[in-house]
């Protein structure tokens, strides 16, 4: 293990690196939107095990980390995390690409809240933005901010909208955190529940909307019920007489079929606009013997 002198030496070297002809020197730019206290990287090189790294020093931008890296080592994995592990920024682990090294230095950029890895400064956007939304339920949109929102604020609610397609606004009851005071994620709570075959984007004052991303929804319990499809007749159902396609496809906006002379390499006959239909399918008929 490590005697006194082997420990206080590798902490010297983490805290002022120096590269030689071995090895490039990789400078990371940390922003926070709140409190820097105790936030540091945890960062590995492929293979082997990673170890603690402390921001140095600091700049106009944020915190400042500058670690020395093998040049054999093309890419670094890192996260960055408050404490040992008490959080992490994003929950996402992340690499660098090591090969954008220029004369054995290279300079990345970090956002709070944002799992980009920046490697030009004038590419990084530090405006506020909401960063994602989803629907864990019909009536609760969970969003998460790069800039942080404080759920002490009795107004909150009220520079929050959700909107439709159409431009529908709907009433939100409440927003919601499990803890009170400055957070970068929560939930809106609203006064009814949202038809999730429609398309909606969350709005909140002085920062950059986002569409609220339906995948979450298909795991609830109101779409499994609104749209589960037990017919036998996805697809095509041929005769003679017609040919009738059933698609299922719960949120789309519109649906269409291409129908062309052959199966492969024919040229397109004409487009069909398919007719919205029970359980979120879509469907159109042929007529006439469409065999062959």
């Amino acid at each position: 293990g490590y005697t006194s002198y082997d420990w206080q030496d590798a902490l010297y070297e983490k805290e002022h690196p120096t590269a030689d002809e071995n090895s490039n020197l990789l400078t990371i730019h940390y922003h926070r939107f709140d409190s820097y206290d105790d936030w540091n990287l945890w960062i590995w090189q492929p293979g082997e095990e990673g170890d603690s790294y402390p921001f140095q020093t600091e700049d106009g931008y944020g915190k400042v980390s500058t670690v020395v890296i093998p040049n054999s080592c093309d890419t670094v994995g890192f996260v960055v995390r408050r404490g040992q592990w008490e959080e992490k920024d994003v929950s996402t682990d992340r690499v660098i690409d090591m090969t954008e090294c220029k004369d054995g230095k290279l300079e990345v950029y970090l956002v709070q809240g944002d799992d980009t890895v920046y490697y030009e400064k004038d590419s990084v956007d530090l405006s506020p933005k909401i960063l994602n939304a989803t629907f864990p339920s019909s009536k609760e949109v969970e969003f998460s901010v790069n800039v942080p929102v404080n759920t002490g604020d009795k107004n909150l609610k009220d520079q929050f909208q959700v909107i439709d397609e159409d431009g529908k606004s709907y009433p939100i009851m409440k927003i919601w955190s499990k803890e009170l005071g400055s957070v970068n994620s929560a939930s809106i709570i609203l006064e009814e529940k949202l038809d999730l075959t429609h398309r909606y984007k969350v709005f909140l004052n002085g920062y950059r909307e986002a569409e609220i991303n339906l995948e979450g929804a298909f795991s609830t319990t109101e779409f499994t019920e609104q749209f589960t499809y037990e017919g036998d007749d996805l697809g095509q159902t041929y005769s003679k007489e017609k040919t009738v396609l059933r698609l299922w496809a719960p949120t789309a906006t519109q649906d269409e079929v291409n129908l062309f002379e052959a199966g492969v390499g024919g040229s397109k006959l004409e487009t069909l606009p398919m007719d919205k239909d029970v359980k979120g399918t879509w469907v159109v008929t042929l007529e006439g013997d469409q065999n062959g």
